[in-house]
């Protein structure tokens, strides 16, 4: 069994080696990423129209919920109407 010195000068890698360590090692690899962009087959939920969805959970950072876009009338957001009674 060999064992290596930590201190010890190593060989840098290759270009090809330092990508393939990043990509095999990496939380977030870029496999990963590619199935994550992928076109997703429609929305789970029924009511949602596919159209209006520009990006899927998941596609983004770690508090990506997606966005869809949302007609105003289905908004309810109270303090709306304290300031068009003002």
């Amino acid at each position: 069994m060999s064992q290596q010195d930590p201190t010890a000068e190593q060989e840098p890698l290759s270009e090809p080696e330092a990508v393939r360590k990043d990509m095999r090692y990496s939380p977030a690899s870029d496999t990963e990423t590619r199935e994550k962009q992928d076109e997703a087959p429609t929305s789970p939920d029924a009511d949602v129209d596919d159209d209006l969805v520009r990006a899927r959970p998941g596609t983004g950072g770690p508090d990506d919920v997606g966005d869809v876009d949302v007609p105003a009338e289905d908004l309810n957001l109270p303090w709306r109407d304290d300031e068009a009674g003002a």
